[in-house]
């Protein structure tokens, strides 16, 4: 390190000296210390009095005398010094000339200069040279960056902004370092410039700018809403020309995505080559709703088809309504129809197997749905007879039974039966047939004529033929015709049997000799009956060969002293028929002269009346052999009296 001496004027070999050495340099702090050392030499002797004057670097260090003989601070003694040391600041580029001012005054009043200069040994206060590497490992948000140096550093940092801000990356000590940059924007150039601290002296050096620019990943900049079975509609700007993509579309767990898509420009670029399909995702739809969350995500590449990014999108889907193996209709997976047995008719095939009729059973559809890509089954409807029934319920599948009204048709009837599930889908219609037979009740009329003692009665019938299917199919039902004769006086009966090789006929039934015709008063009765033991009568009353009271068949035609052909209430008088409207009380008087006393051993036609328990009541299901009283048989029309 650097040293210098400064000596005064000499008198007899009598000097004073400056000593002056540098230590402790510190390139970091751009310091050092100058060390100083003011001492007497030469032989004793009588100096008088002496003056010293020291500054270093415009610092006032000394300003005293020194006596002889020995009175102040300094005696005039060989070897006699004073030191001390400050701390002197290199110019910036770490050199320093240190100004010394040194006066010394021997014998004479005078004090005679003899400082000068010291130059310190400069310091290092170069920067370190830093070469910055070519920038690697592009990305669509990342680049990797390095630089080194000749001399040891032990800060590195970089700058993606011109130097407005720097982001340490390396403390390690060494001549080297590297960083991978993250979380940049795609397709951006960014200009890095990389410093080093010189560990030397903490002194950055900076390297010259080098350019990147990040891959481009493409942003969804639009997607419409799908409907599953039509085409998507996807929009994105491509950042490179030479970019390819991939779209993948997402419905909870169920995803799908497309080959690769070249657009080769950087223009706006719609999508609509791909269409997601029913089948697809239709599974992964909540089971009450027809729209889901669909993710798209655009995933983009290079041309050496590595992945650089993504964007996505979500949009609604919606699932359509549709039929067809992929359908998203429920389905009605099975369909029988029957006669009801909740109500039957009583009639057969020739099969056994029970048969509908018209007017008495009623039709059972039994039926299975089933929910698709799960959803659940609601509700079924049935279609029967012109009437919608329904049931509901809340199952993947659900087999309801759904029983109509007493069919009002007959021939062949068509079910049609549907489906509603927790999306509000309706199934395509499914439909069965079954043949329902005809049919009506019995009916019939009788006149009877007198002329002296032979008595006449002409009846007609009518009876349903109940085929087992159309088109002549095999009549299940049965026929029995008579004529009953009864003599009110004595009760005696006689019964006049009718041939019933069809289903309708005329007969005419000549009676000879009955000699108190003029006296005795006679019911003939017409009995109709079918399989279903339903008897159906029309009464005539003769006395002295006068109708008194005529009942159609069924009961609903009644007329007074004239034949009854036809519904409604009548009075004959000479030869005139009168129309009465009547009232449900005069239809009670009328019943409780009718009536006989209900016999558990008698048969009843529909229409007749009976009393029983001191009540009125009028036949409405017919009775073909004796049974206890059974009330659901029977109308109530009033008491007994």
């Amino acid at each position: 390190m650097a040293s210098k001496t400064f000596d005064s004027q000499s008198y007899n070999g009598r000097y004073i000296r400056l000593s002056l050495t540098e230590s402790d340099q510190d390139p970091i702090t751009n310091k050092s210390k100058v060390n100083w050392s003011v001492s007497v030499n030469g032989a004793s002797g009588t100096w008088y009095s002496t003056t010293v004057y020291l500054a270093i670097n415009g610092t006032k260090l000394l300003d005293t005398a020194w006596q002889d003989p020995p009175s102040g601070v300094f005696p005039m003694v060989n070897g006699t010094s004073q030191s001390g040391t400050m701390t002197v600041t290199h110019d910036t580029d770490g050199s320093k000339d240190v100004t010394v001012t040194f006066k010394v005054a021997i014998f004479s009043r005078t004090a005679e200069s003899h400082g000068g200069t010291f130059t310190l040994d400069p310091l290092d206060r170069t920067a370190p040279a830093v070469t910055q590497n070519a920038i690697s490992s592009i990305g669509v948000d990342r680049i990797t960056i390095s630089a080194s140096t000749t001399v040891n550093c032990d800060r590195w940092d970089y700058s993606i902004d011109a130097g407005s801000t720097w982001t340490n990356f390396s403390t390690t000590n060494g001549t080297s370092a590297s960083k991978t940059i993250t979380g940049l924007s795609a397709n951006t150039t960014y200009n890095v410039l990389i410093r080093a601290r010189k560990t030397l002296n903490q002194i950055y050096g900076t390297s010259a700018s080098k350019s990147a620019k990040t891959l481009g990943a493409a942003t969804i900049s639009s997607a419409a809403a799908i409907t599953l079975g039509s085409a998507c509609s996807v929009k994105w700007k491509p950042l490179d020309a030479s970019h390819k993509f991939k779209l993948t579309f997402t419905v909870g767990s169920e995803a799908l995505t497309t080959g690769y898509i070249s657009p080769g420009s950087t223009s706006d670029y719609t999508y609509t080559s791909y269409t997601p399909a029913v089948a697809d995702f239709a599974a992964a739809f909540p089971s009450d709703s027809v729209t889901a969350s669909m993710k798209i995500t655009l995933t983009t590449y290079t041309s050496g088809n590595t992945a650089i990014g993504t964007s996505t999108k979500t949009v609604t889907a919606t699932m359509p309504e549709t039929s067809g193996t992929n359908g998203t209709k429920p389905k009605i997976t099975s369909l029988a129809v029957s006669e009801s047995s909740s109500q039957r008719s009583g009639f057969k095939t020739s099969g056994n197997d029970y048969l509908p009729v018209k007017g008495l059973s009623k039709i059972a559809a039994a039926v299975t749905a089933a929910g698709q890509y799960g959803a659940k089954i609601k509700t079924i409807y049935a279609v029967i007879d012109g009437k919608t029934y329904s049931a509901s319920g809340d199952a993947a599948t659900l087999t309801k039974t759904l029983t109509s009204a007493v069919i009002k048709t007959y021939g062949t009837l068509t079910i049609s039966v549907t489906a509603k599930d927790s999306r509000g889908f309706i199934s395509e219609a499914t439909t069965a047939t079954i043949y329902v037979s005809n049919y009506y009740a019995p009916s019939g009329t009788i006149k009877t004529t007198v002329s002296g003692t032979t008595v006449t009665t002409t009846s007609t019938w009518k009876i349903a033929p109940v085929p087992d299917a159309a088109s002549g199919g095999t009549d299940q039902n049965t026929r029995t015709v008579k004529v009953i004769r009864k003599k009110l006086s004595t009760g005696t009966t006689t019964t006049h049997t009718i041939s019933t090789s069809g289903y309708t006929g005329t007969d005419t039934w000549t009676q000879t000799g009955i000699s108190d015709v003029d006296t005795e008063t006679y019911e003939y009765e017409l009995v109709v009956q079918d399989k279903r033991g339903a008897n159906y009568a029309a009464h005539y009353f003769s006395a002295t060969g006068v109708i008194a009271i005529s009942r159609l068949g069924g009961g609903k035609g009644v007329s007074f002293f004239g034949s009854a052909e036809e519904e409604g209430f009548w009075i004959v008088n000479s030869g005139k028929r009168i129309r009465h409207d009547i009232t449900a009380a005069e239809y009670l008087e009328l019943a409780r002269l009718l009536a006989c006393d209900y016999s558990t051993s008698a048969s009843y036609y529909v229409g007749q009346f009976a009393r029983y328990n001191n009540n009125i009541y009028e036949c409405k299901t017919a009775i073909s052999s004796g049974e206890t009283w059974t009330s659901g048989h029977w109308t109530l029309l009033g008491t007994a009296s």
